[in-house]
C-alpha cells in the first residue's frame, strides 16, 4: 500500500476525516492511498467533485499566526520566509480555483478552533489516525 506514501500531517487527515462525516462523500488521501494530482499540483483530498486543501499555519505561511517578520528568512531554509510560503499558497489556490473542480480550504488555526467549537477531539482517535507517526 500507499497509505502514508505522501507526507501529510496528523491534523490535515483528521480535518479530511471531518469532512467525509460532512459531507458523505469518500475523499481521497495520503491516510489511505497517494495524493491525487490535478492539473500537476498535489492536492489533500479529491472527492471526484471537490478538491480539498489544508494550510498548516507555519508551513504554509499563514498572516494571521505569523503577523510579524514575514520577510526574514527562516532558520530551515534561509532561502524562504513565511510570506514567500503564503504566496506559494495563494498562487496554488487560484489555479485550483481554475480547474472545474469546487475547492474547499481550511487553516490550521481555523480547524482548530473548529475543533474546540464542536468539540471534536474524537477525531484525535479516530481508528484511521491510529497508525500514524506523532508530529514532532
Amino acid at each position: 500500500g500507499y497509505r502514508l506514501a505522501d507526507n501529510q500531517s496528523a491534523v490535515a487527515l483528521q480535518w479530511l476525516t471531518w469532512e467525509e462525516e460532512q459531507r458523505g462523500v469518500r475523499i481521497q488521501h495520503a491516510g489511505r492511498e497517494r495524493e491525487v494530482k490535478i492539473d500537476g499540483m498535489k492536492v489533500d483530498g479529491f472527492d471526484g467533485d471537490r478538491v480539498y486543501e489544508f494550510q498548516g499555519c507555519y508551513y504554509h505561511g499563514c498572516p494571521k499566526c505569523f503577523p510579524y517578520k514575514r520577510g526574514e528568512p527562516l532558520k530551515e531554509d534561509p532561502s524562504d520566509t513565511l510570506e514567500l510560503r503564503y504566496e506559494r499558497t495563494k498562487s496554488k489556490m487560484e489555479k485550483l480555483s481554475a480547474t472545474p473542480y469546487d475547492v474547499v480550504e481550511m487553516w490550521q488555526c481555523n480547524f482548530n478552533n473548529l475543533k474546540a467549537e464542536r468539540n471534536l477531539e474524537y477525531l484525535e482517535s479516530h481508528p484511521m489516525l491510529n497508525n500514524l507517526p506523532l508530529n514532532p
